[in-house]
């Protein structure tokens, strides 16, 4: 059968997100053509939303093949098994149904047996855009609290709990359940716990873990020793230094961002701008290696770039640029 080719006439029809779907569904498959890649390079120059929604369909993409196939062939065979089409259809049609369906990850069940033993495992994958936040259930009875721009992978069987944070933040209400442990691995840390609530914030250079209820415990891949967190204390881990911080009742504060409010306690300024990033199309950016170690602390409206960038220009002297969707944070000249 023949495919339906992309064309400029056919891709302006569709949502933005829905053509990036596209165009990752068809590189990661059967390829692209020439023409098609040239459809592909004039429709990101066209567009800064274009190229985040094309950026976070292939980051999301990537995630589900390094899952396995064979799991995403599995989850496609099941997909189409219960909800058979009614009508005919395109291939696009399918693909994109197909691709926002594994895109959003809306609590996608995939069911593997390995081996001897016949053990199924659930595999659930998550993901949110930049601007989306999400609140899911788990197999296990857990919840589960994703921030805008984030990736969790789940994997829950007979043998025990494990989630994958691989970008991002989440935070965690834990379903008791001592005879298995509930580990969340971020980098190179382990988190363990039984039944309790914490957050978890995944940054370039850096690994924070807040503890509001229970008892959790932060281990290494390489073996150092652990950290035992008891509740409103702080595990960071910066460059290579890890230590824990006592928040007390400011813990609470530093967990609030499901409400819309991103607070931060001492971080500098270049960890502070990826987690507002997270909340808008505006980015904001640091030119200048010197403003990156600028402490900041306070609470801020998470959906206002603008705002806190001119709140952080006042508290540090300096200068804010914008241009467009950018706006730089910059040491005023002179």
């Amino acid at each position: 059968m023949a495919r339906d080719r992309l064309t400029e006439t056919s891709i302006v029809k569709l949502a933005p997100n829905d053509a990036a779907a596209l165009f990752v569904a068809r590189a990661g498959g059967e390829g692209l053509n020439a023409d098609e890649e040239l459809v592909l390079a004039n429709w990101l120059r066209k567009n800064m939303t274009h190229r985040r929604e094309y950026e976070n369909a292939e980051r999301v993409w990537k995630t589900f093949v390094n899952i396995s196939g064979d799991e995403i062939q599995a989850a496609m065979r099941a997909h189409a098994a219960t909800e058979r089409p009614k009508r005919m259809i395109t291939w696009k049609t399918m693909t994109v149904t197909a691709v926002i369906v594994v895109l959003a990850s809306l609590a996608t069940f995939l069911f593997i047996t390995r081996g001897q033993s016949a053990q199924n495992v659930t595999v659930v994958p998550y993901t949110t855009l930049r601007t989306q936040m999400k609140q899911e259930k788990l197999p296990d009875g857990s919840e589960l609290d994703l921030d805008a721009d984030s990736i969790v992978v789940g994997r829950f069987g007979l043998i025990g709990r494990r989630v994958e944070l691989q970008r991002g933040r989440a935070l965690f209400e834990v379903a008791p359940d001592r005879s298995k442990p509930f580990v969340v691995t971020a980098g190179d840390r382990s988190i363990i716990a039984v039944g309790t609530k914490f957050d978890v914030n995944l940054l370039r250079g850096a690994l924070i873990v807040t503890l509001l209820e229970g008892r959790v415990v932060v281990e290494s891949k390489q073996g150092d020793p652990p950290f035992v967190l008891e509740p409103g204390q702080q595990f960071v881990e910066r460059i290579g230094k890890a230590e824990i911080r006592a928040l007390g009742a400011a813990a609470k504060s530093a967990t609030e961002w499901p409400a819309g409010v991103a607070a931060f306690e001492d971080q500098p300024l270049s960890e502070v701008v990826q987690v507002m990033n997270r909340y808008t199309l505006d980015e904001i950016v640091i030119p200048e290696p010197a403003v990156n170690w600028l402490r900041v602390s306070g609470q801020f409206k998470s959906a206002d770039a603008a705002g806190f960038a001119a709140q952080i220009a006042a508290a540090h002297n300096l200068d804010v640029v914008r241009s467009g969707r950018q706006i730089e944070l910059k040491l005023k000249a002179g």
